[in-house]
């Protein structure tokens, strides 16, 4: 069987500012997992409210 799908949303963290990689916690993640797909919708500057249905 083939590995999970990983969705990511969130923050500059998220998104791989400060990392060394440049890929963000979600590639780390995903590649732990054996991931057969990673999708990292992440942006600089996101708040939470923003990925909700009511956010901003």
């Amino acid at each position: 069987m083939a590995g999970p799908v990983v969705v990511a949303m969130g923050d500059s963290v998220t998104a791989g500012v400060g990392d060394d990689a440049g890929m963000g916690w979600a590639f780390h993640v995903a590649s732990m997992l054996g991931a057969r797909r990673w999708v990292n919708l992440a942006a600089n500057g996101v708040r939470a409210r923003c990925t909700t249905a009511l956010g901003g």
